[in-house]
């Protein structure tokens, strides 16, 4: 088995947006070091055309002989007791917990990553201190993002860092090579999408829009207890998406400079 070698493993965080399609394709190309597998944690909510990128990219990787896996948690981020996990605002402005990073992303890579080096998924024997070198397309213009990994088996690195890449560098990277531009990945109903994100998405994807406010509406009263503040929102400004006037609420967000909201080191990536 693998571990019985202790070999050490390079795995590349694919979220399917620019940054970490950039870094899957410098490493298809041969302009990073070699990964053992380039995994995606697929949410089961992400927009079509991420949907899309995921999978033209997988194709074209594979073309290019990388191992891309495609792995999911066990739960459904829209089912009520799962989608408690995420970031839902209340009237009173002030989100849940955020755990949809460590549910839907994280925990599904880490368990990937193990089976794909000779592991359980859980249980031990576990891989040695920093076996495990993750990648991560964290660009230069968002290092605040940089996080270690808890995890002690896991040291996560970041290659686009080095590099002083932004993520308009890595959209110049894609263009130059005449391939496809991804959007930014996040879930359909990402509570921390800014509002000229929603207005890109109610005006191009209007199918992906009808599910986040279907989704919307969905969780307005899931908490269990009483009272205004028990109402939940996807938008931050605790008004159905339905009913939010996403011109003016991207005005107050560019007068403001109001910087956007991210989930650290796995979505928006």
């Amino acid at each position: 088995m693998h571990n019985e070698i202790r070999k050490a493993y390079r795995f590349l965080s694919w979220g399917g947006g620019v940054q970490s399609t950039t870094l899957a394709i410098m490493a298809a190309r041969g302009d990073i070091p070699p990964v053992d597998a380039i995994i995606h944690s697929d949410t089961r909510f992400e927009r079509t055309k991420t949907i899309e990128n995921i999978t033209w990219y997988s194709e074209w990787l594979k073309s290019y002989g990388q191992n891309v896996i495609v792995t999911r948690s066990e739960y459904d981020i829209r089912d009520n007791n799962a989608h408690m996990h995420m970031p839902l605002w209340s009237q009173s402005g002030g989100p849940l917990r955020r755990q949809c990073t460590s549910v839907f992303k994280l925990i599904p890579l880490k368990r990937a990553m193990r089976i794909y080096a000779g592991y359980s998924k859980s249980t031990p024997p576990h891989p040695v201190k920093a076996q495990f070198t993750v990648l991560l397309g964290i660009s230069w213009d968002e290092s605040e993002r940089m996080h270690k990994s808890r995890i002690g088996y896991m040291k996560n690195i970041w290659p686009l860092i080095s590099k002083r890449m932004t993520r308009t560098d890595c959209k110049n990277y894609i263009e130059k090579l005449g391939l496809p531009v991804p959007v930014k990945s996040a879930c359909i109903g990402c509570p921390y999408r800014d509002a000229s994100t929603w207005k890109e998405i109610a005006n191009e994807s209007t199918d992906d829009f009808k599910i986040a406010v279907k989704f919307d509406n969905g969780v307005r009263n899931i908490l269990p207890r009483d009272g205004a503040d028990s109402a939940l929102f996807v938008y931050r400004t605790g008004i159905p998406l339905a009913e939010v006037d996403f011109i003016k609420e991207s005005f107050k967000e560019r007068k403001t400079k109001q910087l956007p909201l991210f989930c650290h080191g796995y979505c928006e990536v």
